[in-house]
């Protein structure tokens, strides 16, 4: 972040729940770091808290609201009062990265199961 007006020890990094189940969580971690940025892995309630409040801060709440973010490996439901604060919420460890290899694990377990299927002749023999 040379060229711009913000510098690294400025930005507030964020580790959500892709970061929570990876293995290799520590390395990542420290090529981020490399860079001059200090992640911080939050917990779900605090993702879930963090992403509704940038939708909402500067909105007028006359009763509830139900905030949805879809990420990468997760998806928070959150339900905040009219003074923005978390009545409930849920997180679930589906987003849409891991939504997209579960469809391709299905395509590829269907040309599987076709693979198979068509050759079950040959593989009994």
């Amino acid at each position: 972040m040379d060229n711009a007006s913000i510098k690294t020890q400025d930005v507030i990094f964020y580790a959500t729940e892709a970061c929570r189940m990876a293995k290799n969580r520590e390395f990542f971690f420290d090529q981020i770091k490399v860079l001059g940025f200090n992640p911080q892995l939050i917990s779900a309630k605090e993702e879930s808290f963090l992403s509704s409040y940038a939708l909402v801060f500067d909105q007028i709440i006359s009763d509830r609201v139900i905030t949805l973010d879809i990420g990468g490996a997760s998806t928070e439901i959150t339900l905040l009062n009219s003074e923005k604060k978390i009545i409930d919420f849920m997180s679930f460890k589906m987003g849409t990265l891991l939504a997209s290899n579960l469809v391709k694990f299905k395509k590829q377990n269907v040309l599987m199961m076709d693979f198979f299927s068509s050759h079950s002749e040959q593989l009994k023999s």
